[in-house]
């Protein structure tokens, strides 16, 4: 009997240390600081230092798991998740968002631990990711896309498979990063160095494929070391940027000889002008009768609406939170100007969205917000126009003409209108104009 109580503890010893090894290789751990040295406990909402950065592979928005010790991880008794909100090179702070017991400075998180094949690749990897998500909240999940990676003369070479495939697999194992490939770019082709039209063009697309980020880059060679610069692309703010990075070339000699694709002719794209023009009216609303039938529309029937638009005693409609958007890329935010915007625009379809909320105001002071949008959608398409202007009026009475568009060409100092395009505010119908 006293046999077998002796087996089975050894049983358990080896059983425990083969589960703290595999979560040594599947985790890296740190011991959680408490950010004040008056705290001993950690609650949720508070922040926590860890001695885990971005050399360990840790990056803003990266999630913890919280154990009181080794032993209590090994059999997955966690306590509570931490959420990188800053990472240097060798330490981070957390955030506590979830507690199942209160957490004590002292105890451990533990981190997913990155894979890699390629200690260079990996280094390069996560110095472009740390400044990815940078701008990000920590929460935001982001979708990136690696265009590709090109040797000075443009060709698609052994190398740039090896640093894609490295680079996609590292990025692939950040929970908030989602890859995606290049499906809606198979028609484009494009190189570092692009100009300023083709870099405009891309962001227009990758704001229509929902794409956060866009990489792509370009190395030469002296036989030595391999020079590799990569350009990012931000859709959400439209701003460029850069790293440039130094490998060694030894490792790389064969895929650096290898050609897998020669140089492809890149896609010409040309921008013209759209000066757009948006313009909205007031309407005052001063008899009871006029009152009473504005609340009626806008309420429809809804009682709480009806009781604080009677409430907020308006006496002027305008329209507020005014948008333009051209193929899902915001061009105008706000109460919108009645100077001209410019925006570059290409041939081909586009996809134009206006739409705004009526605003209930007091004399200057707006008092109501309507819950309903407005909205106008009209398909461009667009062939021998190349100075195109968008007049847009806005109106905040309930009736025809809410928004009406026209199109026109500027030729010379002159303006020829081509269509105007109006609606009823029940009319969902996409109109089409076509040079």
């Amino acid at each position: 009997m006293k046999n077998s109580r002796i087996v089975i503890i050894a049983t358990a010893i080896v059983c425990l240390a083969f589960f703290t090894t595999c979560l040594a290789a599947e985790k890296t751990s740190s011991v959680l600081a408490p950010l004040s040295n008056e705290r001993l406990v950690i609650v949720t909402g508070e922040k926590a230092m860890t001695a885990l950065g971005l050399k360990d592979g840790i990056i803003k928005g990266d999630v913890g798991l919280i154990a009181p010790d080794q032993d209590a991880a090994a059999r997955g008794a966690f306590v509570g998740k931490c959420a990188v909100v800053k990472a240097g090179l060798g330490s981070s702070v957390c955030e506590v968002i979830t507690l199942k017991k209160e957490v004590e400075g002292g105890n451990l998180i533990f981190f997913d631990r990155v894979a890699y094949k390629d200690q260079n690749v990996y280094q390069v990897a996560m110095a472009m990711l740390s400044e990815i998500v940078e701008p990000y909240e920590p929460y935001k999940q982001l979708k990136v896309m690696i265009y590709g990676i090109f040797d000075d003369h443009h060709a698609v070479t052994g190398l740039s498979e090896t640093l894609k495939k490295e680079m996609t697999s590292i990025f692939s194992q950040k929970k908030r990063i989602q890859m995606v490939g290049n499906g809606e770019f198979k028609d484009l082709v494009f190189y570092p160095g692009a100009s300023p039209d083709v870099l405009y063009f891309v962001k227009t697309k990758m704001q229509k494929a929902d794409i956060d980020v866009l990489l792509f880059g370009e190395y030469s060679s002296d036989g030595q070391n391999i020079t590799l610069t990569v350009t990012r692309v931000a859709a959400a703010s439209g701003t460029y940027g850069s790293w440039q990075f130094s490998l060694p070339a030894g490792p790389y000699e064969d895929s650096l000889a290898k050609v897998v694709m020669p140089p492809q002719p890149a896609t010409q794209v040309e921008n013209y002008p759209c000066s757009i023009f948006v313009k909205g009216s007031t309407a005052k609303v001063q008899k009871a009768n006029e009152k009473a039938e504005v609340v009626k529309h806008e309420a429809e029937g809804n009682a709480f609406t009806e009781l604080s638009l009677k409430r907020s005693d308006f006496n002027i409609l305008s329209p507020t939170d005014i948008k333009v958007k051209i193929d899902d890329a915001m061009v105008l935010e706000g109460q919108g100007p009645s100077a001209s915007l410019a925006v570059p625009i290409s041939a081909g379809n586009h996809r134009v969205v206006v739409s705004f909320r009526r605003g209930y105001y007091f004399d200057e002071s707006l008092v109501y917000t309507s819950q309903r949008e407005v909205r106008k959608e009209i398909n461009l398409e667009l062939h021998r126009i190349k100075n195109l202007i968008l007049d847009v009026q806005l109106s905040p009475l309930f009736g025809p003409d809410t928004i009406a568009l026209k199109v026109s060409e500027r030729i010379g100092n002159q303006q020829q209108v081509l269509r105007s395009i109006r609606r009823l505010e029940w009319d969902s119908t996409i109109e089409t104009f076509k040079d």
